[in-house]
């Protein structure tokens, strides 16, 4: 169906060409046709057959033919609908089953040579399939710091409510104004994956100030 559409828009002044020809240009010929003497008496009307009776059958042609095609374009528009509507349910629902996180230290205090977290679910849809990638570390002038690292978690599922731990694979944290970064992927019940990016902000490692932020990433 689209294709014809299609193909309609691409040739619209044929289309205009052809549609004047059947509502004109036909009734006109079978109207001269009558008019003028047949060249054969095989090609002569019979009797109760004239202009009139052609031009009203023609027309009732012209009349099926053309419900015929706003039946199909009512079913066309009707399917077009629906699956625009299909869309936007679609749309609303893996929006309102998007997963919430939070993160937190699991000690009371940022430990600058022990990175344990908390990761919980705050809302009551599924997050599964988590994954956190390893951090990136950056001074106070936005040098990376090499300092190799992997993070190891206790599960890899939240449901609505619920907490995992994990921690970081890495060496101790030394320093002020620091920047410590690193992503949290999951999915949720469509298996859409949705992303969030941790930000922590150490102020000084040695006094244990930090602030910890977990923000969503736009899909």
């Amino acid at each position: 169906m689209e294709k014809w559409f299609a193909w309609i828009k691409n040739h619209i002044f044929m289309v205009i060409l052809i549609m004047l020809f059947l509502i004109i240009g036909i009734p006109f010929i079978i109207y001269i046709s009558f008019k003028i003497p047949a060249p054969i008496h095989l090609l002569e009307a019979g009797p109760g057959w004239n202009e009139g009776v052609v031009l009203g059958y023609y027309g009732s042609i012209l009349g099926f033919c053309g419900t015929v095609v706003l039946s199909v374009l009512a079913l066309y528009q009707n399917q077009e609908i629906k699956k625009e509507t299909d869309k936007r349910t679609e749309i609303l629902e893996r929006q309102i089953h998007s997963p919430e996180l939070k993160l937190e230290f699991a000690t009371p205090v940022f430990r600058p040579h022990q990175l344990n977290f908390t990761l919980k679910n705050i809302s009551d849809n599924l997050a599964n399939n988590i994954v956190v990638s390893k951090f990136d570390l950056r001074d106070a002038t936005g040098a990376l710091i090499n300092m190799p690292n992997n993070a190891v978690l206790s599960g890899n599922s939240l449901g609505g409510g619920e907490s995992l731990s994990f921690y970081f694979i890495a060496g101790e944290i030394k320093g002020v104004n620091l920047e410590l970064v690193f992503r949290v992927s999951c999915h949720d019940k469509f298996k859409k994956e949705h992303q969030y990016k941790a930000i922590i902000s150490v102020a000084n490692a040695k006094l244990f100030h930090a602030n910890v932020e977990l923000n969503k990433i736009q899909d």
